[in-house]
């Protein structure tokens, strides 16, 4: 289990500009293996020109990043000497739309005012907003 700035990493994590501004958090050190088996080392490749190995299991890193994409490349190999490895991308830089909500938590029957807006300054990207009810395709609402 890797968190990268506490968001639960998958295979992509996305992250705003001003975010890369002080260092970056990648969290790992929740990461062990079943009853039996510990971790002998622990190999990282940032993606962004820094490598560090340790023993044991794996520590909480900072690293400083410039707006672009990264594979980020997380290896432990086990006491028995087995190799296990996860490649994550991280991308940095600013959206080129964003769409917020005045309430993320409604109860039934509340009023929920959704505002969508350009992010970019490109005049030549286009937007198309459609708002759908979870499970159709059909939408309830668009705007361009």
């Amino acid at each position: 289990m890797i968190r990268i700035n506490d968001q639960l990493a998958d295979r992509i994590v996305k992250l705003p500009t001003k975010e890369a501004l002080s260092n970056i958090s990648i969290d790992a050190s929740e990461t062990v293996f079943a009853s039996g088996y510990t971790t002998k080392t622990t190999e990282w490749d940032f993606g962004n020109g820094v490598t560090d190995t340790n023993e044991g299991n794996p520590q909480f890193e900072y690293q400083k990043y410039d707006p672009g994409e990264y594979t980020i490349k997380l290896t432990l190999v086990r006491n028995d000497g087995e190799q296990f490895s996860q490649n994550i991308v991280l991308r940095i830089g600013d959206p080129l739309a964003a769409i917020s909500t005045n309430n993320k938590a409604p109860s039934k029957g509340e009023k929920v005012v959704f505002q969508a807006q350009k992010v970019s300054k490109e005049a030549d990207v286009q937007y198309l907003w459609e708002v759908k009810k979870s499970g159709q395709d059909t939408a309830l609402y668009s705007f361009s």
